[in-house]
């Protein structure tokens, strides 16, 4: 027998095969914890931008817009 004859290669590993299912799965729409995210992250990109917040980006702007403004 040759080493060569011995060895054969898997057309697909075991975890590429197990990511399959899964994608088709979460496909199917059926997944709860996918339809809890988005609606999450939904949530969080419609709130307001707190005011505090964009007094803080404001003076950072400034500050780097005067120290690259040459005197």
């Amino acid at each position: 027998m040759h080493l060569q004859e011995s060895i054969t290669m898997p057309e697909e590993s075991m975890p590429e095969r197990d990511l399959k299912s899964v994608k088709e799965t979460v496909i199917a729409g059926d997944d709860p914890i996918g339809k809890a995210l988005r609606r999450l992250h939904d949530d969080v990109v419609a709130e307001p931008i707190p005011e505090e917040f964009l007094r803080l980006l404001g003076e950072i702007e400034r500050k780097l817009n005067g120290a690259a403004t040459p005197e």
